[in-house]
């Protein structure tokens, strides 16, 4: 025997009435399955409503069984309609937790992120965000776009950086001891020694 989740929405047919009040009936159905950690939900038209609980059968066909079986018993008991069924799924308990544990929102980088994660300047990752390449924000803040980090890592493997300015990185490295670089940036002569005065 395996513990499963079961979640059944059923929806009003064309020309039928609405559910009035559904939320106190919706309330009273959460009740009648507390057996089975019930939950229910409804849309605020009064056309649609359904309810999660769980059942422990040994095949996920069984446990849809049992559960649309407790739900339309419930939903009777507490004045529901019979509605046609839309959806109904089934999963192991073990997967709706693993599914719960996951954030409900992707990672999200602002200028800031994408900067390091591009190895530029913020001044030059606002630009390539500014380009028809870059993915779109998610939203644009008070603070600035903001962007999933998954998208932005995906151009970050096709951009095909160009030479430019250098970075900061590039201009920490320092040159040996005795040596100076032209104005065309190449390397000049060792630099000349003068005489102690």
């Amino acid at each position: 025997m395996g513990e499963w989740s079961v979640s059944i929405d059923v929806a009003a047919g064309p020309g039928v009435r609405r559910v009035p009040n559904l939320a106190a009936r919706l309330a009273d159905l959460v009740d009648e399955l507390v057996p089975h950690a019930g939950v229910a939900h409804g849309a605020a038209n009064g056309r649609r409503y359904g309810a999660r609980l769980s059942v422990e059968t040994p095949t996920p066909a069984a446990a849809i069984e049992r559960a649309v079986e407790i739900f339309e018993k419930a939903s009777a008991q507490v004045g529901l309609p019979n509605w046609e069924a839309v959806q109904v799924e089934a999963q192991t308990a073990a997967e709706l937790r693993r599914q719960n544990a996951l954030p409900s929102l992707p990672e999200l980088v602002g200028v800031g992120e994408v900067a390091e994660l591009l190895g530029v300047s913020r001044q030059r990752a606002s630009s390539l965000a500014r380009s028809a390449a870059f993915p779109p924000p998610l939203a644009e803040l008070k603070a600035g776009p903001v962007w999933a980090r998954a998208s932005v890592g995906r151009f970050v493997e096709q951009w095909q950086r160009r030479p430019g300015r250098r970075t900061a990185a590039m201009k920490e490295r320092r040159e040996p001891a005795g040596r100076v670089r032209r104005p065309d940036g190449a390397p000049g002569a060792p630099r000349p020694v003068s005489p102690p005065a």
